[in-house]
């Protein structure tokens, strides 16, 4: 299965937020595949059907999908790396 956010910015739209491989190298670690590739992507529907799980969290209004994203920057999540396998995105979120 693959991990995305959904940040949902009314009734019927939303903003993924994805990580993928990339085709660049990822820090020289045992294991450490290509460095992720962090992607917003506008979507028409509030919440994907292609789902395994959903969980929602209610969030306070007046937060922009940038400020979100600006925090997964500050923590470093978007220099994820991925395995060898191409794994892992589930580590980022």
């Amino acid at each position: 299965n693959h991990w995305s956010i959904y940040l949902q910015t009314g009734p019927k739209e939303s903003v993924r937020l994805n990580m993928d491989p990339s085709t660049v190298l990822g820090a020289p670690a045992p294991n450490h595949g290509y460095r992720g590739r962090l992607t917003a992507e506008p979507r028409r529907y509030a919440i994907t059907r292609n789902q395994e799980r959903t969980v929602t969290i209610p969030a306070n209004p007046g937060h922009s999908v940038g400020q979100f994203m600006d925090v997964i920057i500050i923590d470093g999540n978007h220099l994820y790396d991925f395995t060898t396998r191409g794994r892992g995105c589930t580590g980022w979120i």
